[in-house]
């Protein structure tokens, strides 16, 4: 009798324990300071979905939105230390632990977005490289870069067609683009893309830099009255950032998941940026909710004179490189040299998308 209850108690464990073991499933908090709407939200939320499924529901993905966890500039440290496992990082918001990523936000001038941002997660994930030894310290690892295409301008006031037309108008800008900004007569005002909207509202700012796809999902076409399309950087310098350790717990083939949907959201961006910032600006055009945008595109030679502005930028990052133990010119040409891979693919094969 005493046998039989034993057996039939072990039965009983073993069935629990197997079913919880069947169950088993790693939840990885991602921390992001955007709103969680727009293509990038969408595009995230295609990744969560098709991770969960491609590991059969071992890892799936908990977002917390508009800084809900860590706000925009402690992301990283946050990752670091375990805080969050993953979330976007921008190396805007941490230029001195992320100043190797600001490859990717300097303005170099680079015609193919996709091949951009694939040369940067490509660099991210080069072991030993110099970007790759650089987030390692963080105690990161990119998964994925976040194209955003060129950066705009959304603005109050008076109309905007020229570069002289900036002179004192108080911009929200951040990394790369402030010098340019700066030494053409604008006065950059240094706060985070969350705060853009009370920025404008309340008088503290006149324009702010904008990828036009976010400019709905942010609600600044609501404090704003034109878009001015300067055409300048397309950064490739902000991302999915992963924290080694978590990674580290997943098994082989769920690291292995994880990595190749970076890669392949990082391919859907770039596919789908340019049009939905085409769709967006038609709407911004034709008025949403009672809000209508006078759409202002700059002249060549007026964009030009942002990218002359910029020039002597690229150099005075590789010359400050030393203060942060790294060659950065080095790095430049790997970045430019692995462009030309990524635009050599393309010519033989198409985009991964085409395939």
């Amino acid at each position: 009798m005493i046998f039989q209850r034993l057996t039939g108690l072990a039965l009983a464990l073993g069935l629990t324990l197997g079913a919880g073991a069947s169950a088993a499933q790693t939840v990885l908090r991602y921390a992001d300071f955007s709103a969680g709407r727009g293509l990038r939200a969408d595009q995230m939320d295609w990744f969560a979905k098709e991770l969960e499924a491609r590991t059969e529901g071992r890892v799936t993905v908990e977002y917390f939105w508009s800084g809900s966890l860590l706000p925009a500039r402690e992301i990283l440290p946050g990752i670091t230390n375990g805080v969050a496992d993953m979330g976007t990082i921008a190396a805007v918001y941490n230029p001195r632990e992320l100043n190797e990523l600001l490859v990717g936000d300097v303005p170099i001038r680079v015609d193919d977005m996709w091949a951009a941002a694939r040369a940067v997660l490509s660099l991210s994930q080069e072991d030993g490289g110099i970007l790759e030894k650089s987030l390692a310290e963080q105690n990161v690892e990119m998964a994925a870069i976040y194209p955003v295409g060129p950066t705009q301008l959304l603005c109050k006031g008076t109309d905007i067609t020229t570069i002289a037309d900036l002179e004192g108008k108080r911009i929200l800008t951040f990394g790369a683009l402030t010098a340019p900004y700066e030494k053409v007569g604008a006065k950059p005002v240094s706060i985070t893309m969350p705060e853009a909207f009370p920025g404008l509202s309340s008088g503290l700012l006149d324009c702010t830099i904008i990828y036009t796809y976010a400019a709905k999902a942010l609600r600044l076409h609501e404090v704003t009255e034109q878009l001015v399309n300067t055409n300048f950087i397309s950064p490739v310098a902000m991302g999915m950032a992963v924290n080694r350790d978590s990674l580290a717990r997943l098994s082989d083939a769920d690291q292995t998941a994880l990595m190749d949907l970076g890669r392949e959201l990082t391919d859907r961006l770039a596919q789908n940026v340019d049009k939905a910032s085409a769709d967006i600006e038609a709407e911004l055009s034709a008025g949403i909710d009672g809000h209508k945008l006078v759409i202002h595109e700059f002249a060549p030679d007026e964009s030009e004179k942002l990218w002359q502005a910029g020039a002597p930028d690229v150099q005075a990052w590789v010359d400050g490189s030393a203060e942060f133990g790294f060659d950065a010119a080095a790095l430049r040409d790997a970045y430019l040299s692995t462009i030309a891979e990524f635009e050599a693919e393309r010519d033989a094969k198409g985009y991964p998308w085409e395939r």
